[in-house]
């Protein structure tokens, strides 16, 4: 039996795919890859069905001096609450004030896989 679709599929601007006119859909191991790659994108408050989902990037991770270890923290737990993650080894930010980008890199397990996946979001102009 096939995994149940869960989400729309986004491609690689962020925009909803649609082939054939249709838009398309992802589901299993897709699905939750593209979890990890959305959530840690969600500004605090930018959702207004639910404003307290989100990363409260303005006020505690993109400051003078962030605590490493909260920034850490808030990192893991966006992507621990995407469907059908069971555990995330490591999550990181790093910020380049000169071109004021940042990555977020981490490493997570999921009932879909067999061995953790790791990956890396890009976060330009923050």
């Amino acid at each position: 039996m096939a995994d149940p679709i869960r989400d729309f599929k986004l491609d690689d601007d962020g925009d909803l795919d649609v082939t054939g006119g249709a838009l398309s859909t992802v589901a299993g191991q897709d699905a939750v890859r593209q979890g990890c790659g959305v959530r840690p994108r969600m500004f605090l408050g930018e959702c207004y069905l639910d404003e307290s989902i989100g990363i409260d990037y303005l006020g505690v991770v993109l400051v003078k001096n962030p605590d490493e270890l909260a920034v850490r923290a808030i990192l893991s737990e966006r992507l621990a609450s995407v469907p059908d993650v069971t555990d995330v080894f490591g999550a990181q930010l790093t910020v380049d004030a000169q071109t004021r980008e940042a990555a977020i890199t981490y490493q997570i397990d999921s009932v879909y896989s067999e061995n953790p996946f790791s990956a890396s979001i890009g976060l330009e102009g923050v």
